[in-house]
């Protein structure tokens, strides 16, 4: 069997899809799902659906900039993601990071609330900032290694 040299290349070097769709204001439940995104980047989404990027086994990054709460299931099984920016979210929804084995990088400078396993099975994920946290939900953080709550 011929292996053609495009697939070849592919499987050498991974295909990135970098998503900048700053006029998107609005993300529906499942709208990304299972996709093949590595980075995305959503300066004007004010509001994001559940399962949103649900399953996205090769994104790695993500900025939110305008989102004011994650609605459940967002990045659920997102193995790979190391990096999150969300500054303007201040709920964090149930299962919303639920193995999100690689997530080292949370920026939520205005979390309030965070939703039943938000973060579990998070294993890189050390540190977070509490300060403004009211609601912590059940088995939140399972399976994390914070070291650093401030």
């Amino acid at each position: 069997m011929l292996v053609s040299p495009m697939r070849l290349l592919l499987r050498v070097m991974p295909l990135v899809i970098v998503l900048d769709m700053p006029k998107l204001e609005y993300i529906g439940s499942g709208a990304f799902t299972s996709t093949k995104i590595t980075d995305a980047y959503f300066s004007n989404a004010e509001y994001i659906g559940s399962k949103a990027f649900q399953w996205i086994k090769t994104l790695k990054s993500v900025v939110l900039s305008k989102a004011s709460r994650l609605n459940g299931y967002t990045f659920n099984s997102c193995y790979s993601l190391t990096t999150v920016n969300i500054p303007k979210v201040s709920i964090i929804g149930a299962y919303d990071f639920d193995s999100c084995y690689d997530l080292e990088n949370l920026n939520a400078p205005l979390v309030e609330s965070i939703g039943a396993y938000a973060f579990r099975s998070c294993h890189r994920l050390d540190t977070i900032d509490f300060e403004k946290v009211s609601y912590v939900g059940g088995h939140a953080f399972a399976g994390c290694l914070l070291t650093k709550a401030v």
